[in-house]
């Protein structure tokens, strides 16, 4: 099976098997949440049924990659809420995760248990609040103001 098919499987059979407390491993590539988490690092990743803001989260980008970015929020929408995410290493956020594309939590990282401090779930508190504002500027704002 081609690589990215089998990739494409283990993301589907992972969102069909949403139970709470289940681990699984898995091995990162790429460096966006560098320092914290490494090329080639292996994460403990539990499924839960509630993720905090500050938390490293585990979901199927697009449903068709596994993604590891920091929860900053959630937010409302039509269908219900949606969860802001970031990399540590990026400026822009990502598209809102829908809840059926969330794996799971972070654990630990190369075997050293992820504590996720009050700081940081503080600063994700404020990059959600910079985002939101940042949207509600450029949706009302820069309108009520623009030729019409």
């Amino acid at each position: 099976m081609p690589e990215k098919a089998h990739q494409h499987q283990v993301v589907c059979e992972l969102l069909a098997s949403q139970h709470g407390g289940e681990l699984f491993s898995l091995c990162v590539s790429g460096n966006c949440m560098d320092p914290l988490i490494r090329d080639g690092d292996q994460l403990l990743v539990a499924r839960c049924s509630r993720y905090y803001p500050g938390d490293l989260l585990v979901f199927a980008e697009g449903g068709r990659r596994l993604a590891v970015h920091r929860l900053l929020g959630w937010v409302p929408g039509r269908n219900g809420m949606r969860a802001m995410t970031k990399a540590d290493n990026r400026s822009a956020i990502d598209a809102l995760i829908e809840p059926h594309h969330m794996v799971g939590r972070v654990k630990s990282v190369a075997g050293t248990r992820v504590s996720i401090s009050l700081l940081h779930r503080g600063l994700s508190m404020l990059h959600y609040c910079y985002h939101v504002l940042r949207f509600i500027t450029r949706k009302y704002v820069e309108k009520a103001f623009s030729p019409r």
